[in-house]
């Protein structure tokens, strides 16, 4: 169960692993599977396992660590934040912006300083693997793990392994936004995830492709090249494990002469 709301941001912000509501009821989660099987679909759960509800704002959690009476009353809050879960359970509070979002403090910190990030624990492995036992009884066969870069590792593997023993052949992928290897390199062991560097690559490409100089100078057999050539560095990435930027930096020049 999530907060309460319209806007997309609001279904990514749970409030209890205990029970499925909002957008329906496990009933209705087990006849969308039954008949997505009819169909030979299967349905993908979108598991947000690294921070439950905000419960203040980031000027609040800021001004709470100079004040206690204000402290006591945010900790309060955040007894409320997810069911069977309390204070003990989340990560010192701590404001992520800037370049925390992809350091070493990417896993601990608040996202904008508000999510009440999770501390990883028997207590919240066991309401996520309850959670994770709820989804399967349904008939949910796919899993993505959002947020990714977040959670450690270790914490990952955790989930990972307990649907290994617990579902056996499932899909699952990862959703790990960075564009920085060594980032992506902690994770791709553990099983699928997006390429968001290579996304942000292909973006690069069609920005020039389609802005003011390249537009105009570049005739369109340079820029199917391109095109061709971001295919090709995205296997030898694949494949090798080779930046990108230096290849692209390449391709543009080349399609520009």
């Amino acid at each position: 169960a999530s907060r309460p709301g319209e806007a997309w941001w609001d279904r990514y912000q749970p409030r209890s692993y205990r029970k499925i509501e909002g957008l329906g009821s496990v009933d209705d989660l087990k006849t969308l599977c039954r008949q997505a099987r009819t169909y030979g679909l299967l349905v993908i759960a979108d598991v947000v396992f690294n921070h439950a509800q905000v419960v203040g704002s980031c000027a609040e959690w800021r001004a709470a660590q100079h004040h206690h009476g204000n402290r006591q009353r945010m900790l309060k809050r955040l007894d409320g934040a997810c069911e069977n879960l309390n204070r003990e359970h989340y990560e010192e509070w701590n404001e992520m912006n800037g370049s925390h979002w992809d350091n070493q403090n990417r896993t601990s910190y608040w996202g904008c300083g508000e999510w009440s990030t999770f501390r990883p624990c028997d207590a919240v492995f066991r309401e996520h693997e309850f959670h994770l036992s709820t989804l399967l009884s349904c008939g949910v066969k796919g899993f993505r793990f959002d947020a990714v870069k977040h959670m450690e590792p270790d914490t990952v593997k955790h989930y990972m392994d307990f649907l290994r023993t617990n579902a056996g052949n499932t899909l699952t992928y990862m959703e790990i936004l960075t564009t920085s290897a060594p980032i992506q390199q902690e994770y791709c062991h553990l099983g699928s995830s997006t390429d968001f560097g290579y996304a942000y690559f292909l973006h690069g490409v069609f920005s020039d492709m389609y802005g003011s100089r390249f537009h105009r100078r570049t005739r369109l057999p340079g820029k199917a090249f391109v095109l061709l050539l971001a295919l090709v560095v995205y296997i030898i990435r694949m494949t090798f494990d080779i930046e990108l930027s230096a290849l692209y930096d390449k391709a543009r020049a080349k399609a520009q002469m």
